[in-house]
């Protein structure tokens, strides 16, 4: 019998193909976020090559932004109802187009239409998290993770030079159907070797939801993004904050009333994901605020407080960052495995804080800024590894993508307010792009004080998670040990369901294995004691299983999410009635020091059999 994180080893793919699908994640990846920053160098230039107002332009990149706001939780939700793959087959189609038509654009209103159709393809990175959790061995799944996440970066560093090469030897629409031809190798490549596990549910689409949520989220993003711009006091900027304000809480009320929401606020209220996402938030100001500071420092002439370098020079000084992101992803996967994701968060925090501390103390140079922004890289690459890790450790499988993308949208959250909170700290300091001057004692370091106390936010919230297992739905040596129910309290859910004795609150799934068939669960949410329950020296995450030794008689499990007190962590542990047979029916995938099948002797010899 097998049991994993992962579907069932048999329809796991071979080692070699897991591979590929790693590798076309993380290009499609790379691809999506690519779209972030090829527009950011020629900002400035955009009135003048589309001959149309500065506040015309300003719409080029808020589009984008807001549209991959909206586009990335609702992607999510709709991946795990449909197909993760399909959901994200949907969106680099979005993107080609998005990106055609740009390119095509001779006015500004085209060019926003595109924009907004290529800012859904930022959705592509949860939906690519999500898949690898389906498809990835438990013991490859950390590092593979992180190198998806990584490719944000990646993307986005080398959209900065490619851009200003670009801006300084042909027309910028190119820029455009080179990410059309990207786009196009992604959506054969994710069509060709990305598989789709299972048969997705389906169900009803939340569609007060999605209204909700896009109202909500366009009415306080375009207040932070635009505020500096209208004037954070006026008329306009108060009323969409206070009107964003109104319609989450309208929102968040039908949420937790609708059967099947969009965003299910229980599991995002848990602890875990709850202080993760925070987190999340803290960490994309953090990240951003570098992104905003670090170029404006580079291509400002050195009277107004900067070094004066060229688009391309300055890109190109940027670079090593998002290479250090994608040489942190197997350091990263090695790290949580041997101590979890939690301390790599905070880890990855403390050295991004570092880096804006050694910011504020030197008289930045060149190779000062290259090195402090490389580092900051690493920390970067530890943190964004980290934090789908902890998400996926703390939802059930079939909300792994709507979850991630839920963090996908807090980061976001966090660089747009960091793009409008450094703008705002640069202006008032006589630093923007009109080269004002600017005493070189003030430079930047209002900036680099507000992406210190980001950092030092998120290390601070990280610290408060709850201690969960290792990569998601894989053992770490931290977690708590698993359990095994007696003979005595084989039993339905629903009869255990109604003890009144109840010290901490479970999920149980109970599933009816048969062999050569896949096991579906169901779930029960219930406040159950369970007294003389056995604890073992390990720990297993089980979703599905499939009877793969001889199974002369059907078998039944339970998968239980402890929660202590009213704390959820969702530690998975496994619940065995009737365990038995020969000995080769072991859970090859799951790391355990000892076994106990029902009404036989405990085995020692278990253990890490297919790592």
């Amino acid at each position: 019998m097998t049991a994993s994180s992962a579907p069932a080893d048999q329809s796991l793919p071979s080692r070699a193909h897991q591979r590929l699908i790693v590798a076309v994640l993380a290009f499609a990846g790379a691809s999506a976020s690519f779209q972030q920053t090829i527009l950011i160098p020629i900002q400035g230039a955009l009135p003048e090559l589309l001959d149309a107002s500065p506040d015309d332009t300003a719409w080029v990149i808020t589009v984008t932004l807001l549209v991959s706001a909206i586009c990335t939780p609702i992607a999510g939700r709709l991946g795990d109802m449909f197909g993760k793959r399909r959901i994200a087959l949907v969106l680099l189609g979005l993107l080609i187009a998005g990106s055609v038509v740009a390119a095509l654009s001779p006015t500004v209103l085209p060019l926003i239409i595109g924009r907004a159709l290529q800012g859904t393809g930022l959705g592509v990175i949860p939906l690519g998290i999500a898949l690898l959790r389906d498809s990835i061995h438990p013991s490859r799944l950390g590092s593979s993770v992180a190198l998806v996440s990584a490719t944000l970066g990646v993307g986005a560093s080398l959209g900065l030079p490619i851009s200003a090469f670009v801006a300084e030897t042909a027309d910028f629409r190119v820029l455009f159907w080179a990410a059309a031809g990207t786009g196009v190798i992604t959506l054969v490549l994710v069509f060709l070797i990305v598989p789709e596990h299972g048969t997705p549910p389906g169900g009803a689409i939340d569609a007060g939801g999605i209204a909700g949520l896009t109202i909500g989220l366009t009415a306080l993003l375009l207040a932070i993004s635009r505020g500096n711009t209208w004037g954070w006091t006026s008329p306009v900027t108060l009323a969409l904050l206070i009107g964003g304000v109104v319609v989450f809480s309208v929102w968040g009320a039908y949420e937790l009333r609708v059967p099947d929401p969009l965003v299910d606020l229980r599991v995002n209220a848990r602890p875990a994901v709850l202080l993760t996402n925070l987190a999340s938030v803290a960490m994309g100001f953090a990240l951003f605020a570098s992104s905003i500071a670090f170029p404006q420092l580079l291509e400002l002439p050195a009277e107004a407080g900067g070094l004066g370098l060229p688009l391309l020079t300055a890109g190109l000084a940027l670079m090593p960052s998002g290479f250090a992101m994608l040489a942190m992803s197997p350091v990263a996967g090695r790290l949580e495995r041997r101590f979890g994701a939690k301390p790599s968060l905070v880890a990855g925090s403390l050295i991004i804080a570092g880096c804006y501390a050694a910011s504020m103390c030197l008289d930045l140079q060149l190779w000062h800024i290259v090195l402090i922004n490389t580092f900051s890289g690493v920390g970067v690459g530890l943190g964004y590894a980290a934090m789908p890790t902890l998400i996926m450790q703390a939802v059930p499988r079939n909300e792994t993508a709507a979850a991630n993308g839920l963090n996908a949208l807090m980061r976001g959250l966090g660089t747009a307010t960091a793009a409008a909170a450094i703008a705002a700290v640069l202006a008032s300091s006589g630093i923007s792009l009109d080269k004002s001057p600017v005493s070189p004692d003030e430079r930047f370091d209002g900036a680099f004080m507000l992406g210190l106390v980001a950092a030092l936010a998120a290390a601070a919230i990280a610290a408060f998670i709850p201690r969960s297992m290792g990569p998601a739905g894989f053992a770490s040596p931290e977690a708590p040990p698993h359990v095994h129910l007696p003979t005595q309290h084989r039993q339905k859910a629903n009869t255990m369901a109604h003890s009144t004795n109840a010290p901490r609150e479970i999920l149980i799934a109970l599933v009816n294995a048969v062999k050569g068939k896949e096991a579906e669960f169901n779930e029960w949410y219930s406040k159950t004691h369970i007294p003389e329950v056995v604890a073992l020296p390990g720990f297993v995450s089980a979703q599905r299983y499939e009877i793969a030794g001889a199974a002369p008689t059907p078998y039944r499990y339970a998968t239980v999410y402890e929660i202590e007190g009213s704390a959820a962590d969702a530690q998975t542990l496994l619940f065995g009635a009737g365990l038995g047979g020969t000995d080769t029916q072991d859970l090859p995938q799951m790391f355990f020091g000892a076994f106990a099948p029902i009404g036989g002797p405990e085995r020692n010899d278990a253990g890490p059999l297919d790592a």
